[in-house]
């Protein structure tokens, strides 16, 4: 077995009974965690956190009076405290799971890029350890805006580069980082369902639940059109939840149906009381958590009018079929961690 170290990158990682915040994921580092664990790995977490998961081994990096107007000499004396503590745990392999994206997070870096604060202080910690202990970069991808893009990786730093890529998708994409040409390759690894997500059993208060932004107007650039949305609205009990959804012309139709944002916690409860939920996948090609999510509240996902009217009238028979379709699988990460020579993607220079 390995001993690994795992970071959320460019974000504080909170357990499932610690989320609080408005933004995050569905427990994808919780489950990545729990499984490394239950596989018999030596299981480290280097970054800012909050909670506990059994069998894990929390780091903190060094961040006294560190921010984007430290010295150069400040950062680097911080990074050395850093690798001599994760160095004497000595880990074989380095797992991220994808969040934040910053360009730079080198003070010292040679364009004199200027820097945000939370790069220096959530990710130039982690890309030290990368690099200081050469541990080849293998990152865990749920979100299409997610992608590294740190110029590091092209200034020397070349542990810094991806050398796998795990996926929602399998995509060959040409990217520019720091005026280097690579392909990004993702390899699709069922990332998906990686969320912690202990199962409940239906309130069913109602039919029908939609809980999702509409990123008509975000830098995701979504090509959902909801085309079903209207009948459900009109015939159902179906409420929407999430914003961007202020400007439509279903929100003038019906605006006591639509009922604004929610936080990550409140999610779980809000899907637990509906039979089926409508999902309107927002990037083509990329899978989302959201059917694991879903059926991990008994709520079953449904992708057109007639799904969701076959899963109000047949409930039973539905989300059985739900739970066998949307189980984690591990089997690619298995396979990165076991082989290394198995080619899980990353960005190869061009």
């Amino acid at each position: 077995m390995a001993t690994i170290v795992v970071s959320k990158y460019g974000m504080k990682f909170y357990s499932r009974d610690c989320t609080k915040n408005a933004i995050g994921e569905q427990g994808e580092t919780e489950g990545v965690l729990r499984h490394l664990v239950s596989a018999g790995h030596r299981v480290l977490y280097f970054g800012k956190h909050e909670g506990e998961i059994p069998g894990v081994t929390f780091l903190e990096p060094h961040l006294t009076d560190l921010d984007d107007m430290s010295t150069a000499a400040h950062q680097e004396y911080l990074w050395s405290l850093d690798t001599q503590m994760v160095g004497d745990h000595k880990p074989d392999l380095a797992l991220q799971i994808n969040g934040m994206a910053p360009t730079f997070s080198w003070i010292d870096n040679p364009r004199g890029a200027r820097l945000q604060s939370f790069a220096v202080r959530m990710c130039a910690p982690w890309l030290n350890i990368l690099q200081s202990l050469k541990l080849k970069r293998t990152c865990i991808n749920n979100d299409p805006r997610s992608y590294p893009r740190d110029q590091e990786m092209s200034y020397g730093w070349d542990y810094v580069r991806p050398s796998a890529l795990l996926d929602q998708c399998a995509t060959v994409k040409p990217m520019t980082v720091g005026g280097k040409q690579y392909s990004r390759v993702s390899m699709y690894a069922k990332a998906e369902s990686f969320g912690w997500l202990p199962p409940r059993e239906n309130k069913k208060l109602r039919d029908v639940v939609i809980v999702a932004h509409s990123h008509f107007d975000d830098s995701l650039g979504s090509k959902a059109t909801w085309p079903d949305l209207e009948k459900l609205l009109a015939e159902t009990d179906c409420v929407v939840y999430g914003k961007g959804w202020e400007e439509t012309e279903w929100h003038e139709r019906w605006p006591e149906k639509f009922l604004g944002p929610v936080k990550p916690l409140e999610v779980l409860d809000i899907v637990n009381t509906a039979k089926a939920s409508y999902v309107c996948d927002h990037t083509p090609g990329f899978k989302t958590g959201k059917p694991y999510v879903l059926t991990s509240q008994g709520c079953v996902p449904c992708w057109s009018y007639n799904d969701v009217m076959n899963a109000i009238k047949h409930y039973d028979e539905n989300i059985e079929w739900a739970k066998m379709s949307f189980q984690p699988d591990f089997r690619v990460l298995d396979r990165v961690i076991e082989d290394p020579n198995f080619d899980g993607g990353g960005y190869e220079p061009r």
